[in-house]
């Protein structure tokens, strides 16, 4: 039988995704099923203070929010500096770092909680100090 090259064969459960940081960017690290590779997607650090900011001001006191309560086409993610939207792709990839800090908790498809209440943007930040800059060149 011949050997699987390691860029072929599906990766341990829990191995993707993975996240670094590389100077002011957050950069994703994925698994493919379809290509069977890895690929890569990053978000400036201000999309992940745009993304803390709007959920604190679009989800209150609720304990539970929909994704489309924070963002969605008709209520994208503004950056706090310039007044630029965020791109959506960033705003998923912020999200998906905020799920696996365990900022924000998912409860089922697109329903999340805040896990550390009202200090999200302390959580965000002492998070974001946590975080691995990367080693590997992309």
């Amino acid at each position: 039988m011949a050997a699987t090259s390691r860029s072929r064969r599906s990766p341990a459960k829990g191995e993707y995704p993975k996240f670094y940081r590389r100077g002011d960017q957050l950069v994703k690290v994925g698994w493919s099923k379809k290509e069977r590779e890895e690929y890569v997607h990053k978000a400036p650090r201000r999309a992940l203070d745009a993304l803390a900011m709007t959920m604190a001001q679009r989800t209150h006191d609720r304990k539970r929010f929909s994704v489309d309560t924070v963002f969605d086409a008709t209520h994208p993610l503004i950056d706090g500096h310039d007044g630029s939207e965020i791109p959506g792709y960033q705003a998923y990839v912020a999200l998906a770092w905020f799920k696996q800090a365990g900022i924000v908790t998912h409860h089922a498809r697109g329903e999340y909680s805040v896990t550390n209440g009202s200090h999200l943007a302390d959580a965000v930040a002492a998070s974001w100090q946590k975080l691995p800059e990367e080693s590997v060149a992309r």
